[in-house]
């Protein structure tokens, strides 16, 4: 698979958030050094003005990432500032160059100040199955608008299939009001999907809304959500 370079700073911003909110371990690679280093980040703050402008120009946003494991990583660090950073998540492996500003030891935030990646490299690691329910009408997904005149309306829809990425719901007859009132680009939180495992919850992202022109749904609507918590979604937005 081809590398992804992601350079809108928003979308940076919102993949980095995610590897803090899901406290993925990362690993830095430091120059001359065969040994990859663990870390993660822990908060993304923002920078101060430390007269230099090239080490945090975005902005000045800084990333606070914990101490270096094996422990002589931070010495090496101080050293050879400019790292280069690897994470594997559920689904992509994404890697950046950030550089080593200072050692932070403030409350709360304690490791080392590390600069704000100018850009990010994302590599899909493997291609996306789309699972086809055969009985569509067992598992469902279950939300409430939350603008517009029908807002607080409820709405239960039949899943048609589903993937790492999102889900294609029927829309039939009964909910085509649903149809007028959202458009791509709008988000749906807190949907409840029903399965066979039990509960689970998720928000997501309205990407198509198709008319089904043949077969047993023909006349019929697909309702294309794409799930917004995996940084796939971050990417294709």
């Amino acid at each position: 698979m081809s590398w992804h370079l992601l350079q809108n700073k928003e979308k940076i911003t919102r993949v980095i958030k995610y590897l803090i909110h899901k406290q993925l371990e990362i690993k830095v690679r430091i120059e001359g050094e065969e040994t990859r280093y663990s870390s993660r980040f822990v908060e993304m703050v923002p920078g101060s003005n430390r007269g230099d402008v090239s080490v945090s120009s975005d902005e000045n946003l800084e990333l606070v990432m914990d101490k270096l494991a094996p422990k002589r990583g931070n010495s090496l660090i101080q050293q050879f500032p400019e790292v280069g950073v690897e994470v594997l998540t559920n689904k992509y492996l994404c890697r950046c160059h950030t550089k080593y500003i200072c050692d932070n030891d403030t409350y709360p935030y304690y490791g080392l100040m590390m600069s704000f990646p100018e850009f990010l490299e994302l590599e899909e690691k493997r291609k996306e199955e789309r699972i086809t329910l055969e009985f569509p009408e067992v598992v469902s997904a279950v939300f409430k608008l939350v603008r517009g005149p029908e807002k607080d309306q409820s709405y239960e829809l039949n899943i048609l299939n589903y993937s790492d990425q999102g889900l294609d719901l029927l829309v039939t007859e009964k909910d085509f009001n649903l149809l007028q009132m959202i458009s791509p680009g709008d988000r749906i939180p807190e949907i409840t999907i029903f399965a066979k495992p039990g509960l689970m919850h998720m928000d997501g992202i309205v990407r198509h809304k198709t008319r089904i022109e043949d077969g047993r749904y023909k006349g019929n609507y697909v309702l294309g959500l794409e799930s917004n918590t995996e940084i796939g979604a971050i990417i294709n937005e």
